[in-house]
């Protein structure tokens, strides 16, 4: 394994670019990068003018005798040949850190291109080089794995929760990078909770157990056989053991359902595509993945509000698959299960599951590839959902 030399991201074994010190500090763009965000402020809070800053930094850079491994995101920033750069990564990797690309070395100050039009020369101010000097050595290096040295290598920040969950919706590639940077899944798996408790109040709320009991029983089409004594009698106990059944669903569903799926997904990416995953980062990305659950909450809640409370069936209680339009009472039991499986919010957690695991492993696997290993899995479920309803 590697550490990214630009963003501090690591790397998956024999994943990445290895560039000279000429190609990197002759690059404007690698310039505008480094010098956003962490370094700026540093040299802001420690009081130095820009000019003296850069110079100590280009300074720094510039000197660098060892080559600097890119990562895939990276690299765009480069004109470089990829092909050739990751060539020389992969004999870097075989030769444990001791390859060097032609042309590695420290190089003159001549050859740094920041973009601005100027010509550092030597020097800074000794407070700026130092300064420069702790940001080279900052703590990205593990003991366990080589890695070339570490120039300007700032470790990018992590997000909030509250970014994180927006950008699961909108930009979930950039979401899923973030995450795996600091793997959490605790504040996922709160929402995924309170969103079940709130469904479930709304529904005891509004329909009520008893009816809820009653329709199901109407719907199944075993009303016709019982007595008004047993019908009352089935809705009584229903109705009871329903009410903590919900209760303790909405609670623990959502944490059985992410653990069991985190630990597919390791099984899957690591077990089959070789990735090197730990749980954590499994159980993030599968609590991430299955946020979408909010939205389609919301929409339950709607349903529950204002539609018809004596079609309710809490098994399909909102319209994000077919299931829903159909009658269950004019629909085979077989083809009401295949219906009602897969919705809107399922493909959508499985393409989340897909980018968010290859994100996590370095894009050293495909995100189609896990997600068409989960729908796989999926399948072999509505399968089992299908033949059941066929033997009842």
């Amino acid at each position: 394994m590697g550490i990214c030399d630009v963003c501090n991201r690591t790397l998956s074994e024999e994943e990445g670019y290895l560039l000279t010190t000429e190609q990197v500090v002759s690059c404007p763009g690698y310039w505008r990068k480094a010098l956003s965000g962490p370094m700026a402020h540093m040299a802001a809070a420690f009081g130095h003018s820009d000019d003296s800053f850069k110079a100590g930094l280009a300074s720094q850079m510039a000197a660098q005798a060892t080559p600097w491994m890119v990562c895939e995101e990276c690299i765009s920033l480069f004109a470089v040949d990829r092909n050739e750069a990751r060539g020389y990564a992969l004999r870097w990797y075989k030769s444990g850190g001791q390859f060097s690309p032609p042309g590695s070395g420290p190089v003159p100050l001549s050859k740094v291109r920041m973009g601005d039009g100027k010509v550092y020369i030597q020097g800074g101010s000794p407070e700026a080089l130092e300064m420069a000097g702790r940001l080279r050595a900052a703590p990205s290096q593990r003991e366990d794995s080589p890695s070339p040295a570490g120039p300007a290598q700032v470790p990018e920040p992590t997000h909030s929760f509250w970014w994180r969950w927006l950008n699961v919706y909108i930009s979930p590639g950039e979401a899923f990078r973030d995450i795996a940077r600091k793997p959490e899944f605790i504040f996922p798996l709160i929402v995924a909770v309170v969103g079940a408790l709130a469904v479930t109040e709304t529904m005891l709320g509004k329909i009520g157990m008893d009816r809820i009991i009653r329709n199901a029983i109407e719907q199944s089409g075993r009303a016709s056989s019982m007595t008004a004594e047993q019908m009352e009698q089935a809705v009584r106990g229903g109705a009871t053991f329903g009410t903590i059944a919900a209760h303790l669903g909405a609670v623990l569903g959502p944490v059985i359902f992410v653990v069991v799926v985190a630990a597919l997904g390791l099984a899957f990416v690591n077990g089959i595509l070789g990735a090197k995953l730990d749980f954590k980062t499994s159980l993030s990305v599968t609590a991430y993945s299955i946020l979408p659950g909010a939205i389609s909450g919301l929409m339950t809640i709607a349903v529950i509000l204002f539609g018809d409370v004596e079609r309710f069936n809490p098994n399909n209680p909102s319209p994000t698959n077919l299931g829903f339009f159909l009658n269950p009472l004019e629909t085979s039991k077989p083809i009401m299960a295949l219906a009602s499986s897969l919705d809107v919010f399922s493909v959508w957690t499985l393409a989340l599951l897909g980018i968010g695991y290859s994100e996590a492993a370095g894009r050293k696997v495909k995100a189609l590839t896990v997600s068409m290993i989960y729908l796989g899995a999926l399948l072999v479920w509505v399968l089992g959902k299908v033949g059941l309803a066929v033997l009842t």
